[in-house]
């Protein structure tokens, strides 16, 4: 049987990911706080099962497995906003509706990209390290298979 989409990974799958990427102690979850810029406290009811776990952080934490894990700097150089503007552009050959394809990716709204891009508001680190995999590695739906299909 296949695994599920990336968007149904659930808590067994994101405890096993942490530990695989950070180890099995108890340092895993505040390293997974630490990569996506989410509150420790959210990863902790992931963990549990309490919250389902969000795509953006399924979606990071499967490319850093198939990946390996991003330099922090490079992932804050994205969220500046040149920096998250340029990856957004460029990842879409700068098309027009790149910012509702960036939202699509990320899973946000494209309102939330539009601020980000102009510099109303720093764009948040997980949506930078989803920007950064995708232009080093690919889109999700291609460089995600070998996850996705097994």
């Amino acid at each position: 049987m296949p695994p599920a989409p990336l968007h149904t990974r659930g808590p067994d799958w994101f405890r096993t990911t942490g530990q695989a990427l950070f180890g099995e102690g108890h340092g895993w979850q505040s390293r997974v706080s630490e990569l996506t810029g989410f509150d420790r406290a959210s990863v902790s009811r992931w963990a549990s099962g309490r919250v389902r776990v969000p795509h953006p952080v399924v979606m990071i934490l499967s490319y850093a497995l198939a990946y390996g894990l991003p330099l922090y700097a490079e992932a804050d150089e994205e969220a500046k906003t040149e920096g998250f503007r340029n990856a957004g552009q460029a990842l879409f050959d700068n098309a027009a509706g790149w910012q509702s394809r960036v939202a699509e990716l990320i899973g946000c709204d494209r309102a939330s990209v539009s601020r980000w891009a102009s510099g109303g508001v720093r764009a948040p680190r997980y949506a930078a390290l989803i920007l950064h995999y995708a232009q080093n590695h690919g889109l999700p739906e291609t460089a995600l298979s070998e996850i996705r299909d097994g």
